[in-house]
Parts: structure tokens; sequence; C-alpha cells
């Protein structure tokens, strides 16, 4: 399935890439590159793989093991992260995320990236979005990820790989994150705090009645309503009152695990609140009072604020990083169970 985004032609621009760029289209941009994707990075590869802990598989040792996309590095979620928090992996600052895109090679904000993950679609937006906060626009999704690189018979890298192309982001950004004074870093990475939101913002959008932006929950229906229990022990059940339900996967081709035609993924999101949906061949925007992307951690909501930019609605999405994680742990905040929730 080609990726939506990507013209026909395959001609991707490596100074402005898509939200959404196709095997084909990446491969393309390579064969282009001066320096052919290597290891200084005039076109930077990431595997963002990142599996639910009950998924019983490692995104990390798959890369180690392969196969893997010619000379991509791996970006761990886990490990590029904000180390002073019981959250799991929650955005690290803008200095251990500069130190971490230093040890990549990234020269700047310039610099065209490409994420993938060994799902389809699932944790490489958490690293697109990841990249924009920090304010790299030039950043893309790889859209199907690394089965839509094996099924159109790409060149693949077999066999174990080093650790130092696994671990090495993720040691600067903690050693970036321990400096008691942060270390020079390349890298010029700015906080965007409009692609934020943390929990005094979601409580007052909430005691509001989300009348100021819409709340969109990218978790199963399931979980959503508190039908089903939360992966993480000890964690209940529910949602925050006044968001409703988008299922991330709603999004996604059931065979391909790829993006569905733009048309309807706009009609899918305009029902859960991120605008009304565009007339076909209009890209429309997220609406006038803006949305708020929530999950279980911050992951699958960031699939959200892709899909909107990838399928051309106009506009930023804001993500909250506590997700449910946060807000379900504390006994003070309000939660909706039941009868209590909105579906998209």
């Amino acid at each position: 399935m080609a990726s939506p985004s990507s013209p026909p032609s395959l001609a991707v621009d490596p100074n402005n890439l898509p939200p959404a760029i196709s095997a084909r289209a990446l491969a393309d941009l390579l064969q282009k590159s001066p320096e052919g994707g290597n290891k200084d990075k005039d076109v930077c590869i990431l595997d963002g793989s990142w599996f639910m802990p009950n998924a019983g598989r490692d995104g990390r040792a798959e890369f180690l093991r392969g196969p893997r996309i010619p000379t991509s590095a791996f970006f761990d979620v886990a490990g590029v992260c904000d180390r002073e928090t019981d959250l799991p992996h929650m955005l690290p600052t803008a200095a251990a995320f500069a130190a971490a895109a230093d040890r990549l090679g990234i020269r700047g904000l310039e610099t065209p990236v490409v994420v993938y993950d060994r799902a389809g679609v699932f944790s490489a937006p958490r690293v697109w979005w990841t990249f924009r906060v920090f304010g790299h626009r030039n950043v893309s999704v790889l859209d199907g990820g690394l089965p839509a690189w094996q099924r159109a018979g790409l060149p693949l890298e077999e066999g174990p790989a080093s650790a130092e192309a696994a671990d090495a982001p993720a040691e600067a950004a903690a050693a970036a994150a321990g400096a008691r004074s942060s270390p020079a870093a390349s890298y010029p990475a700015a906080l965007q705090r409009h692609l934020l939101r943390d929990l005094r913002q979601v409580r007052e959008l909430v005691a509001g009645g989300c009348e100021a932006a819409a709340l969109v929950d990218a978790r199963g229906a399931a979980r959503f309503s508190g039908a089903a229990p939360e992966p993480r022990p000890g964690l209940p059940s529910g949602s925050i009152p006044g968001s409703s339900n988008c299922p991330y996967d709603s999004l996604l081709d059931g065979e391909t695990k790829a993006l569905k035609d733009p048309a309807e993924v706009r009609s899918i999101l305009g029902r859960a609140g991120f605008g009304a949906a565009a007339p076909e061949g209009a890209g429309g925007a997220v609406g006038a009072r803006g949305a708020v992307a929530t999950c279980g951690t911050g992951v699958t909501a960031s699939v959200l604020a892709w899909a909107c930019a990838a399928s051309g609605l106009r506009g930023d999405v804001a993500v909250y990083d506590g997700s449910w994680s946060e807000w379900g742990s504390l006994e003070d905040t309000p939660k909706a169970t039941g009868g209590g929730v909105k579906n998209a």
C-alpha cells in the first residue's frame, strides 16, 4: 500500500519531508542522497520500535538481531526520556534530546530524518512527535514501517548490529540529563510548548468541560470505557472525563498496518473531534478550538497527531505526555467509565 502523502512519482524533497513517506519513496531518496544515507547522516534513518510491556517483544533486541533498513540507528523511546519521573518514557529535556541527536550525527534542524518501526505504524510517530517537539520539522514516518520495506523487496541489513548503534543515543541522553551543567551540544533543540500538554493544563481543560480543545484518547475502546484492564499493574481502568475515543488502529489498514486512504482518515478523525471532516481532495483543519491527544503513555496519542498531519489536516495537535498512566494513577483526578464516556 503506497503512502497517501507520497506522490506517484515517488519524488520527495529531502529538505521538506512529508509527514509520511512510502518505502519506495524512501529508497529513491536514499539512492539520490550524496551520502547514500551513511553514518554521516545526510539522511538519518531511525528504528523507533517500542512495544507494550505485555507484547513479549523487545525493540532493541530485534534491532540488534536484524533485519534492519541499511544505515539505520536505534532510537530508544524508553532510553531517551525524562529520568526524573516514575512515569514511563516521558519526554526528555532539551539538553538530553540534543545530546542524543548529536550522537546520531544529526547536523541540525534541516537534516532529513525518517523513522520506522517493526509493527507497521505504532511507536515511530512517537519519535516523529519528539523531534517536532524540539523544533525539528523535517522528519517523516515510514508508512507501514519495516514490513512495508520488506514487502517492497528493498535491501536489508541482516545479522548482528553493534551495540553502539543501539545504545549511543540513550547513553548520551542519560549523561546529559545527569550533568550538573548541560554539556555543549551542536544540535539546537528548543521545546515547542504548543505541541505538549501537562497535568495542570489537562486539569484546566477538563474543568472547563473540554470547551477550549477537543480531548481525544487513542486507546482501544474497551480500555477507554473501562471494560478492559490496563496493561500496567495497579493502574485503574477508565478515561479522562470529556474525552472522546479514536483507537489509533482504526486509522490503519488491517493487513498492511499503513495509514488508510487520507479522506477516510480525515473522516474518522473528524468524528473524533479533530474538526469537521474535510471535503474530498481538501485537507481541512484540525479545528478552531484545537485538539489534545492522549492514550496510555503518550505513544499512540502521537499516532493521532501524526495521522492528522499525514492525512492533510492543517494545524498542530498537542499530546498529553503523561496520559492515562499519570491521570489514572492520581487519587484526585476524576475518571469516567461505562456510560460516562464518548465514542467517536
